[in-house]
């Protein structure tokens, strides 16, 4: 059975600030020597989220548009920190599109609606494994050759969650984001796969991305 399409994406209206949330914004402080690292804008306690001043953050092959291989296909340079700057671009690029989804690896720009696209790309971009992030569900794809699964995704509001109802603004959490990353480059694919598949109720048919 496959995860049913929610309907139209109502994003948070809430204006963001220019560099992004300043509340839960967390830099990572190299301590100097002989010193403590203090802050008295950051809390004693532990940040629930890792957020990033920048506004866009590199894809997981370190592609850009110039560097990628010639495509006729729309790529996003990479990606960004807020959810609603990556729905308005995505939103540009396949207008028509009613299921959206994005190479994590390289920015191409794919029809999630079905068709087998994600799992076609997968062998031209990563030999039969890929790492997507669905726009519509806000949610993270895995897949190798004809399965796949859903994992975390990368945005969270400043709770660390992602509400199935988002009235509050998403952002890209480092911490989720580094985990893909290392999903990625250390050949972990096939076996999140397969450790996501035999946990979870959800079951994608085979070549449906």
């Amino acid at each position: 059975m496959v995860k049913k399409n929610k309907g139209p994406l109502k994003v948070g209206t809430e204006e963001q600030p220019e560099d992004g949330p300043s509340a839960m914004q967390i830099e990572r402080l190299a301590p100097t020597s002989g010193s403590l690292v203090t802050s008295d804008v950051i809390s004693r306690r532990t940040p629930l989220v890792a957020y990033s001043s920048r506004k866009i953050i590199p894809l997981l092959g370190g592609y850009s548009t110039g560097s990628a291989r010639a495509s006729t296909r729309p790529r996003v340079a990479g990606m960004p920190v807020a959810y609603t700057d990556l729905y308005a671009e995505l939103g540009t690029l396949m207008p028509e599109c009613e299921q959206t989804a994005v190479c994590l690896v390289c920015g191409e720009v794919l029809n999630a609606g079905g068709k087998g696209e994600c799992t076609r790309h997968s062998y031209k971009c990563g030999a039969g494994a890929g790492i997507f992030f669905l726009l519509q569900e806000c949610s993270a794809l895995i897949l190798h050759r004809s399965k796949a699964a859903y994992i975390h995704s990368p945005y969270v509001d400043s709770h660390g969650e992602t509400p199935q109802h988002r009235g509050r603004p998403l952002n890209l959490d480092l911490d989720r984001y580094e985990h893909l990353r290392e999903v990625w480059f250390g050949h972990g694919v096939r076996q999140h796969v397969l450790a996501e598949r035999g946990s979870s109720r959800q079951v994608i048919l085979p070549d449906f991305y």
